[in-house]
């Protein structure tokens, strides 16, 4: 079996991987702040918002009673796979590779908690201390996705440019997919970098950006604090500006950024770790994406900066993280465009062939993987009886779904992923058939511990847990 791997890199380096939005010509300008702050900073403690004014409860019409669903184990024909065996080898085709150094994982909810990420590192046949972030995208303050962060606090004014949401082609982002961006003067972003894996925090921090928008000002000016030391301003010009470098003889355990004036645009964070992990492994997952981002961003704007000895005049490359990509990329979709009552398999496959094609502009030698969707159920709904319902007022209720709804509409998702990705050269791995196929998630959710959610929908930790154990055995060859 070909390796999706094809080589391995020797050297990591700091281990850290620039992926800001950068000029065309590849240049940088940086802005370098040098503080040492406290040796050993309080716990960030993020200030309490003002509460909301209270607003009268809107009243709504009584609703409808539920229709009763059909029994969704009335036909023998809807659940024709046994019960999964978790401990053996899936219907999916062993691919060993070599272990990769630099992995990126894009998807949506059932990656964005990273629990799907703690499984593949253990089935990788890492420990959670040798394996760490290469960048940290600018996910700030959005539910249900956790950064490798020990805190984060997003102040008022805080919002996000999601590429799967851009309407335009041609979309200038980040390789995450996802910008920070604030304008409102106040606005702040708090972030305590001591997890459990690195105690003592980060060597250094850089903060690419992107440029003022010259239509609305010239400069931006913010006030900064490395280590609970007292702010310092620092400005930075909308003609030169790409990089923010954070310094301390301390280390980075704390940042706190506070915009003065002007607008914000943060593509990401990029650590300089104090120890090379093994591993780096970005987690891109954003709730409600669609591989859609990958067909309206510009690849192109995924320039990468120069060799570090060029940047820094000379400064050691032991001091400074390599600028280089991943190799491995693995993609997670597919659940969201489920869920499109207008899902066209041929629509769906042109869309992905044109995101596929931007991700190999901007990758072209990375090996590549989709994950196919998960199985998906329909709930069934209990019958509520009630004498007072008025349903001659009420709008009729849509029939109810097929117990397989969803589940067959992922099966078309799944085949269309596995057409498309061969070609571009991506393997495929079968998520759905690993919880059994058509049905599974029932099944995962009558495990115990339950490895399905209530809502059929989304996994329970362990569910994300024993999923990415098994994909990263699998690249093993195991």
């Amino acid at each position: 079996m070909p390796h999706l791997v094809s080589r391995a890199h020797t050297w990591l380096g700091l281990g850290a991987l620039l992926v800001g939005t950068l000029l065309a010509s590849g240049t940088a300008h940086a802005v370098v702040l040098e503080d040492t702050g406290l040796a050993d900073p309080a716990p960030l403690v993020c200030p309490v918002p003002p509460r909301p004014t209270a607003r009268p409860t809107p009243t709504t019409p009584t609703p409808p009673p539920p229709q009763p669903e059909p029994d969704d184990t009335a036909d023998a024909d809807l659940w024709p796979l046994p019960v999964p065996d978790l401990t053996s080898v899936d219907a999916v085709a062993a691919m060993p590779v070599p272990q990769a150094l630099r992995i990126a994982l894009w998807g949506d909810s059932h990656t964005a908690a990273g629990f799907l990420s703690e499984g593949l590192i253990q089935g990788l046949g890492y420990t959670p201390d040798e394996v760490d972030s290469g960048f940290i995208p600018a996910s700030f303050g959005l539910a249900g996705v956790r950064l490798p962060v020990r805190k984060v606090c997003v102040g008022p004014g805080w919002g996000r440019t999601h590429a799967f949401r851009t309407k335009a082609a041609g979309a200038v982002l980040p390789p995450s997919l996802v910008q920070g961006k604030t304008t409102e003067s106040g606005g702040y972003l708090w972030l305590d970098f001591r997890t459990t894996a690195r105690p003592q925090g980060l060597a250094a921090l850089d903060v690419p950006f992107s440029p003022p928008d010259a239509l609305r000002v010239n400069n931006t000016v913010l006030a900064v604090s490395l280590n609970g030391a007292p702010e310092r301003v620092v400005s930075l010009d909308r003609s030169a500006d790409r990089l923010l470098e954070l310094r301390s003889a301390n280390g980075i355990q704390t940042v706190q950024l506070r915009l003065i004036s002007g607008e914000l645009a943060i593509d990401g964070l990029l650590p300089h770790h104090t120890t090379p992990p093994k591993l780096l492994l970005d987690t891109f997952g954003i709730p409600g994406a669609t591989a859609r981002g990958w067909e309206v961003v510009d690849p192109t704007a995924f320039t990468m900066l120069a060799a570090p000895d060029a940047q820094t005049g000379g400064e050691s490359q032991a001091s400074r993280p390599p600028r280089s990509g991943y190799d491995l990329l693995l993609l997670a979709y597919g659940t969201n465009e489920g869920s499109d009552t207008g899902y066209d398999s041929a629509k769906y496959a042109a869309s992905l062939r044109t995101g596929l094609r931007n991700l190999r502009t901007a990758y072209p030698q990375a090996a590549c993987m989709l994950l196919g969707p998960t199985d998906r159920g329909v709930p069934v709904r209990q019958a509520a009886a009630s004498g007072t319902a008025k349903r001659s007022t009420q709008p009729p209720r849509p029939p109810p779904l097929h117990p397989l709804h969803y589940s067959r509409i992922h099966r078309s998702i799944s085949e269309v992923q596995k057409r498309v990705g061969a070609e571009f050269g991506c393997r495929f791995w079968d998520w759905q058939s690993f919880m059994g196929g058509p049905g599974g998630a029932r099944r995962w959710l009558a495990q115990n511990p339950p490895l399905m959610a209530p809502d059929l929908i989304h996994l329970t930790v362990q569910g994300y847990r024993v999923s990415g154990q098994r994909l990263g055995a699998l690249l093993r060859g195991r």
